[in-house]
């Protein structure tokens, strides 16, 4: 004989079954979830990176590296000043928070116009970033 049959002749047992799936598709829409943290890993906004370093100290650090990168005489230009933006950095996969120095060297013509180097340091440490830019 069949178990104890409900309105329509649906049991027990088809009932509770039903439940069941309900319950656990629904725990898995919760918002509580991982799954943003499988969408988008460890998400970090640039502009939330800390600013341990002046302005100051990141120009010297471009001009020590234009000096290791042989640049002829490496000058900021007055039209360009060193400003603090984000871009993508190669090594680290994400967007960085940096100083934009943008220097101009002996090889180019008087215009103020014109840069023909821009090194990327971060505002964290004082890396200089790798970037697509």
């Amino acid at each position: 004989m069949q178990g104890k049959l409900f309105y329509g002749g649906i049991n027990i047992k088809k009932l509770y079954l039903v439940i069941v799936f309900f319950v656990l598709i629904l725990s898995g829409c919760d918002s509580n979830s991982n799954t943003d943290e499988l969408q988008n890993p460890k998400y970090r906004n640039p502009y939330e990176t800390p600013v341990n370093i002046t302005e100051t100290e990141a120009e010297k650090i471009a001009f020590d590296q234009a000096y290791l990168d042989k640049l002829d005489s490496p000058v900021i230009p007055k039209n360009w000043k060193t400003e603090i933006r984000s871009v993508y950095s190669l090594k680290y996969d994400r967007d960085v928070l940096v100083y934009a120095v943008y220097l101009k060297t002996a090889e180019l013509p008087p215009e103020e116009t014109m840069f023909n180097q821009v090194y990327y340091i971060s505002t964290d440490n004082g890396e200089i970033i790798e970037s697509n830019h």
